[in-house]
């Protein structure tokens, strides 16, 4: 073997040696030392555990479990925890006896970036001290692989922190070569899940000697919602996402920057993203890095831009001050209702709005705005309804408010409404006011149905005037109002209401109607109507017909009291088919009728308190005349059945008969609807005549008995059982029904004398005695 061939075979015995022997060797007597220059070299307290000395893939030591302490004027918790620390040293400075590290590798390091906020101090940043020239001198080159960026306000972390870091830090290596940098993150958030929102890329230059910096910042597909709020300190509930890249180069107090930025998706936090939508802007502006000043413009990019943002900021790395202006120029209305409808605003899908804005609007670190902005040519359109022309609007921003100064609302028909109101960006209070001397509801059917109005949200035509005032601060809407020729549908009725003119009180969701003039089904009718949602029976009425028929009330009613055909019936189980609103139908109120005509006969003075509780309605204090007669007492209508069932009781008094008078305590029952109503009907009860004329058989002082009386195609069929008629000193007694041929049998004996006798009296034909 040659001797070159020895020496090389030297050398590699002695490699691999050292390679096998060195991860054995341990160096923990020179722990201090290695303290000591770290210490040196990072300007901070450092604990450290085992420390052992390597070869490849260059000679160095690994640390393990590593604290780099903190400043205790600027906190508590240590600027780091590393559980490996991989320290490289200065090879010629070994050599001359001394440690010192030319570079640091950090795994598994979590990092924190402190501030305080001290009254006579000021701000002051942990990494403050790495900046001091003594320091820089015997800067290290730093590494961070996987790591985590923690940043703190005192002892008071925040939100946000930066995930699977990747950071490179060379320091130069002599005086004329610039610190160069490679940073690449993940900012995330500690109240979401460990991932990041985005990330970017950050890579440049530092010239110590001309203090001059070139630098790229790439920011891909990130959260701008989350950014907004590491910019904002709160929650802004506006989400999407955001992409882009700036180049900045120049010296530290004059840095300028160029580049653009994408954003896409706005939205609410509880909306689903649009899938586009994208705002594409062009960025520049300068950076003194020296004096803690930024200025920045970015405008739309196309050839005119009709939005201009500019942001300016101070202090940034102490107590920063900024502020943003937004300025318009001729801005296109037509991007903002889909804008806003991803933003969780409750605005119809076939809304849309043109016209142009012009204005500058400014916003200042602690949500103070100021400016305005002018909106021309306005036009407000829905699919199905004629468009909203607003020639001239006009928005005031001041402090926390933005108003709506009075702008005028046109329809076709050049009928107008006044609009304004202020909105309080702090509280989210939004207070309105809209005005008219007579406008078509039609021309504001959607917008009205869209807000919500009460009674005005359910008309489907007419004409208002009055002033409705809007707040959102939990009172709704109110204001008053006067209705003339206005349709609005009602579920309990076959048809429409038709609202000839009412007056109407709206507070909140409770309304007041005055002088009420409806008509509906060929029923008119006349009063007031109440809604008050807090009450047991949130609808009151006292209404007043002037004439009605019962066929064209019980039509107008069919609703509630038919409960379907057979399929319906069948499809339900047998059970009567019941609609929500019929079982949350919660009503009280007085009916008067100046005539009420059923079944022929012409009711006078017609007057209930109804009751109506869902599936059951009570008549009570029920009061009419028949002729002469008048009869009190109550009823109930019973509507949980295939076939709505009814329930009468009362007296009747003074009925005239027979050139005398009936008086009568009646219960009647019966069920269905139409021709069914008296089909079904039963009637029992008790009555008592005075001074009856049966001739030709006698005149009657009085006449008492049972009676029981059914009704089929061929008339009534009455049946008087306890019957005792009286004339002067003789006393009858007796029964009465009616037989097959319509006529009634009448049977009466005084114990010694027997009295047969038979009419249709019902027919208007006299009694004819009997042999």
């Amino acid at each position: 073997m040659t001797g070159r061939a020895k020496a090389i075979w030297s050398a590699s015995a002695l490699v691999v040696l050292i390679t096998l022997v060195a991860p054995l060797v341990n160096v923990d007597g020179y722990r201090g030392s290695m303290r000591t220059s770290l210490e040196r070299a990072l300007g901070r307290k450092v604990e450290l555990s085992s420390v052992r000395f390597r070869i490849f893939p260059r000679p160095g030591f690994t640390v393990g479990n590593v604290i780099i302490g903190e400043d205790p004027a600027l906190g508590l918790e240590p600027v780091a925890y590393v559980t490996t620390l991989r320290a490289a040293p200065r090879l010629l400075a070994l050599l001359r006896g001394r440690l010192e590290i030319a570079s640091v590798d950090l795994e598994e390091a979590s990092l924190n970036l402190s501030r305080v906020d001290q009254p006579k101090a000021g701000v002051q940043w942990n990494f403050a001290a790495l900046l001091r020239p003594e320091t820089l001198a015997g800067f290290p080159a730093i590494h961070i692989h996987g790591g985590r960026i923690n940043f703190k306000k005192g002892n008071t972390k925040s939100l946000f922190y930066l995930l699977d870091t990747d950071l490179d830090l060379w320091p130069p290596d002599s005086a004329h070569d610039p610190w160069t940098l490679k940073v690449r993150a993940n900012p995330a958030r500690t109240d979401r899940s460990a991932q990041g929102f985005g990330s970017f890329r950050v890579r440049g230059e530092w010239a110590a000697d001309t203090r001059s910096a070139v630098l790229d910042v790439t920011l891909e597909k990130s959260e701008f919602g989350d950014l907004l709020t590491l910019i904002n300190g709160h929650d802004t509930g506006i989400q999407g996402s955001v992409t882009g890249s700036v180049h900045l180069a120049g010296p530290l107090n004059k840095v300028g920057l160029g580049g653009k930025v994408t954003i896409a998706n706005l939205h609410g936090f509880a909306q689903a993203p649009p899938g586009g939508n994208e705002w594409p802007m062009l960025v520049g502006g300068v950076l003194d890095a020296v004096g803690q000043t930024a200025d920045v413009t970015a405008s739309m990019a196309v050839k005119e831009s009709p939005l201009g943002l500019r942001f300016r900021a101070s202090d940034f790395m102490g107590r920063p001050r900024w502020g943003l202006t937004v300025n318009a120029s001729k801005f296109p209305l037509a991007a903002l209702p889909g804008v806003a409808r991803n933003m969780g605003l409750e605005i119809p899908a076939d809304f849309k709005l043109e016209g142009t804005a012009d204005g500058a609007v400014s916003y200042a670190a602690g949500g103070q705005v100021e400016g305005g902005l002018n909106v021309s040519s306005a036009t407000l359109r829905l699919a199905d309804a004629p468009p909203l022309k607003v020639a001239v609007a006009a928005l005031r921003f001041a402090g926390n408010a933005v108003r709506l100064e009075p702008a005028v609302i046109a329809n076709e028909a050049n009928e107008t409404a006044q609009l304004q109101g202020v909105w309080n960006i702090g509280s989210g209070r939004l207070d309105a006011a809209l005005t008219s001397d007579g406008m078509a509801l039609a021309s504001l059917g959607r917008q009205i149905s869209v807000a919500g109005i009460p009674l005005l949200s359910d008309a489907t035509s007419g004409i208002w005037k009055g002033q409705l005032r809007y707040s959102s601060g939990g009172a709704g809407w109110a204001g008053e109002v006067h209705l003339q020729d206005t349709v609005i549908p009602f579920e309990a009725f076959a048809e429409p209401l038709h609202v000839v003119s009412a007056d109407a009180v709206i507070q909140g969701t409770a309304l007041s109607v005055k002088r009420l003039n409806v008509t509906s089904g060929g029923v008119q009718a006349q009063g007031d109507y109440q809604y008050d949602p807090a009450a047991v029976r949130p609808h009151k009425f006292r209404m007043t017909l002037t004439r009605a028929e019962g066929g064209a009330l019980e039509k107008l009613l069919t609703p509630a009291l038919r409960r379907g055909n057979l399929f319906t019936y069948a499809f339900n189980f047998g059970r009567p088919p019941q609609p929500d609103w019929l079982r949350s139908l919660r009503a009280e109120g007085t009916l008067q009728a100046g005539t009420l005509e059923i079944a022929g006969s012409e009711f006078k003075k017609f007057r209930t308190r109804i009751l109506w509780d869902g599936t059951e309605v009570r008549l009570t204090n029920l009061e009419t005349f028949l002729g002469t007669a008048g009869f009190e007492g109550k009823a109930a209508i019973h509507l949980d059945r295939r076939q709505p069932g009814y329930e009468l009781s009362g007296r009747l008094k003074g009925l005239a008969w027979k050139s005398g008078r009936l008086d009568a305590d009646l219960a009647m029952t019966t069920s269905g609807t139409g021709a069914g109503l008296l089909s079904n009907a039963q009637v029992d009860g008790t009555f008592t005549g005075r001074e009856i004329d049966l001739a030709p058989l006698d005149q009657y002082d009085t006449v008492a008995g049972d009676v029981v009386c059914t009704f089929d195609s061929a008339g009534p069929k009455i049946n008087l059982t306890q019957l005792v008629m009286k004339s002067g000193a003789d006393t009858y007694q007796g029964t009465a029904e009616t037989g097959a041929n319509g006529q009634v049998l009448l049977k009466l004996t005084d114990g010694t004398r027997r009295i047969q006798a038979a009419g249709a009296i019902f027919r208007g034909e006299p009694f004819k005695i009997l042999p």
